[in-house]
């Protein structure tokens, strides 16, 4: 009897079959957009503030350049951490403020999202190492390849602390905590340049390169590991 009955409810309201469904959705606009187009769309996305941390950087340069041409190098190593900062923060934003199951039911796959966020920031903090890596050079014995790997140095060793730590943790004391990782390898680098000024006698600028390689190969991997995370967040979502 009860099972009866069950049936007999279903067949009361299930809903009947759609009627000329196909003709439907033809009739709906589809936006057309080209890769190009979304890429650079995604530029008005990021907060001021991430463009504000390279000017600021910048401007850093081009002053002490002008003004303690010897100190440049010091200056923009403190500064070039909360750079790297803001770029790990922006790549997280979607997790941070819990935006990833929005981001999903867009046009564009979240990951296609930070991937193009991420490129255009990247890709930002690139011209900006190759803009100031020969303001920091002046003055100095150093070539600007040579101040470029120094700057890249504390940019990525940043870089990887903060994507290690954010993949563990969740929520907006992610910004805090990268912040303060910025924080601490700026200090590492003030004490570096104060304490330590031998390390960039240029006996031990091959060492400087296997660190870079390093820590490369580290951020690489901790992109990689974050995106497939995102992934891993899109299918628990659906």
């Amino acid at each position: 009897m009860r099972q009866k009955m069950k049936k007999s409810l279903k067949n009361a309201f299930e809903a009947p079959p759609p009627l000329s469904k196909e003709l439907f959705l033809k009739t709906i606009p589809q936006p057309k957009s080209t890769r190009r187009a979304f890429v650079l769309s995604q530029a008005g996305y990021i907060p001021l503030w991430v463009w504000g941390a390279s000017f600021v950087t910048l401007l850093a340069a081009i002053l002490s350049a002008k003004f303690m041409s010897r100190d440049t190098l010091g200056i923009l190593s403190a500064c070039i951490p909360f750079v790297a900062s803001s770029a790990v923060t922006e790549n997280g934003k979607s997790t941070i403020y819990r935006m990833a199951e929005l981001e999903k039911a867009s046009l564009y796959s979240l990951k296609s999202v930070i991937l193009a966020r991420l490129g255009i920031v990247g890709f930002s903090h690139l011209l900006l190492l190759c803009l100031v890596s020969p303001l920091a050079s002046a003055g100095r014995l150093f070539s600007a390849l040579q101040t470029g790997i120094y700057l890249l140095v504390p940019y990525l060793l940043t870089t990887t602390l903060s994507l290690a730590f954010t993949r563990k943790f969740h929520g907006r004391e992610n910004i805090y905590l990268c912040l303060g990782i910025a924080a601490m390898v700026s200090g590492l680098c003030i004490m570096a340049q104060s304490k330590f000024h031998m390390l960039y006698r240029q006996e031990y600028f091959s060492r400087w390169v296997g660190v870079l390689i390093a820590l490369a190969a580290l951020t690489a991997w901790g992109y990689y590991r974050t995106i497939r995370k995102t992934e891993e967040l899109s299918w628990s979502l659906s």
